[in-house]
This record gives C-alpha cells, structure tokens and sequence, in this order.
C-alpha cells in the first residue's frame, strides 16, 4: 500500500464484477485488527466515520469486496494525510458561577 494511489472518496458506488463471487477470507484477523485501528481514526478524522461503519458490520465474517473496501479506505486515508482535527495540549481555564441566596 505504500506505493499505491491516493482516491479523493472512500467510497464506490458499484464493486468490480469479479469479486462478488469470491469465498469467504480464510483469516479475518487481519481485517478486524485494521478496521479496529481505523475505527480509534475517526476521533480525529469523521469524513472516515460513516465506510468505518459500514465495514465494522461485517467483521465476523468479512468478504472480499469488504477487504477492497477497506484497502479504498485507506488510499483515501494516504491521500488525505493533511487534513483532520488537531488535538492540541493547551491550558484549561475553569470559570464558575453561581446565584445562590
């Protein structure tokens, strides 16, 4: 993946033909471990929250278009490196009021 191209959406609206008959992955570990670490990703990135769900409901038994999914997924991620919400450590300023008689 370090060398592939960048999508500008992480979504398709139609899958490739060839891979609708493929069987189910053999190991779906792998699959569960990146959509896991993608999930804790969209803390700082939400344009990934809504394929990082649809991809979280077929963890127990994902298919080979999920997998190319999830590889689309992170080519939009790679492409996209620069953008996102910082989280930045600043200094916490706690202000109470009160209207007690």
């Amino acid at each position: 993946m370090i060398n592939c191209n960048s999508l500008s959406n992480p979504n398709c609206a139609k899958l490739p033909a060839d891979l609708k008959a493929d069987p189910v992955l053999s190991y779906p570990t792998i699959y569960r471990h990146i959509t896991c670490s993608l999930q804790y990703l969209t803390l700082t990135r939400p344009d990934i929250a809504f394929s990082i769900n649809q991809l979280s409901q077929h963890m127990h038994n994902p298919l080979p278009q999920h997998v190319y999914l999830l590889k689309r997924l992170m080519r939009y991620i790679k492409g996209m490196l620069d953008f996102g919400i910082p989280i930045i450590k600043s200094n916490l300023v706690l202000t109470s009021f009160s209207d007690a008689d």
